[in-house]
């Protein structure tokens, strides 16, 4: 199979009330008003008014500073999230997302029609929440999606000598990675031109443990040739696919090819709750 990758670009976006540090604003410039009519051009010169000026827009800047911190804290309206998690349907177009932190999000406005994600899809999203759901609600959250984006997913390749030159030698660097839900999602930098977004990801399950008893899984790269610069990438695999009916933690141990040398970190695959669509039938 063939992957391919698009670069993340949501941002976390905010919009704040302006109100406390506009009323601030007012009210010191009929401060200032108020100081320049009581005073005449003779005393002005007495006592320095450029002085007195500067003292009080040193006040003036603390106020709205301080309008600022209490706008940052209370004035929020629109708090949008970046998160991964996985599609569940219940029919054709109704649908929900289970985080992979936990809670399920019940989009009520959306910009992608429900009936053209499929079942299990795994994606990252922004979001904004509307309110809480009800207890009665299979849902945790009302949310507004404002962005959202499929993750290529795929299933682990059982080892073999004979895909040694399909499964690529080439390095990557490998940034974190995530179990939730059934998968693993693998973050990572991999070098590519601008011209070319189809590089082949794999992630292979060897027959040998490692030397401490774990499962050993390789991540592997083809870039059929393909040189540029770093990009983002990430991509999804189905663990709970290859280990369908585990009830007990499974210890993973992950080797990749960096820019540098070989490395290999160690995770593990937990049993997941059951899914939102299960809980509707």
């Amino acid at each position: 199979g063939v992957h391919v990758l698009t670069q993340k670009t949501s941002k976390v976006k905010t919009r704040k009330k302006n109100n406390g540090r506009r009323n601030l604003y007012a009210i010191y410039s009929s401060i200032l008003q108020i100081i320049l009519t009581n005073y005449s051009e003779e005393k002005m010169k007495k006592r320095n008014i450029f002085n007195m000026l500067a003292r009080h827009m040193m006040v003036l800047t603390s106020l709205v500073c301080l309008a600022a911190c209490h706008d940052e804290e209370e004035y929020v309206e629109d708090r949008f999230l970046i998160e991964y998690g996985t599609v569940e349907k219940f029919d054709q177009d109704n649908y929900v997302i289970r985080l992979d932190k936990g809670p399920v999000l019940l989009p009520t406005e959306e910009i992608i029609p429900g009936r053209t994600l499929k079942n299990e899809s795994r994606v990252d999203i922004d979001y904004a929440i509307l309110q809480e759901a009800p207890d009665s609600c299979v849902a945790d959250y009302y949310v507004k999606i404002n962005y959202l984006n499929e993750i290529p997913t795929w299933n682990i390749v059982p080892y073999s000598p004979s895909l040694e030159d399909s499964l690529g030698h080439d390095p990557v660097s490998i940034l974190n990675t995530q179990i939730a839900n059934g998968f693993i999602t693998v973050e990572f930098y991999y070098e590519a031109s601008d011209l070319s977004d189809t590089h082949l990801f794999s992630l292979t399950r060897h027959d040998t443990p490692t030397s401490d008893g774990r499962i050993r899984l390789e991540f592997r790269h083809n870039a059929y040739g393909d040189k540029g610069t770093n990009k983002f990438g990430h991509v999804c695999f189905r663990l709970k696919d290859e280990f369908p009916d585990t009830q007990d933690s499974i210890r993973l141990s992950i080797t990749y090819k960096d820019f540098n040398d070989t490395r290999s970190l160690n995770t593990a695959f937990l049993p997941e709750p059951k899914s939102a669509s299960n809980f509707m039938k």
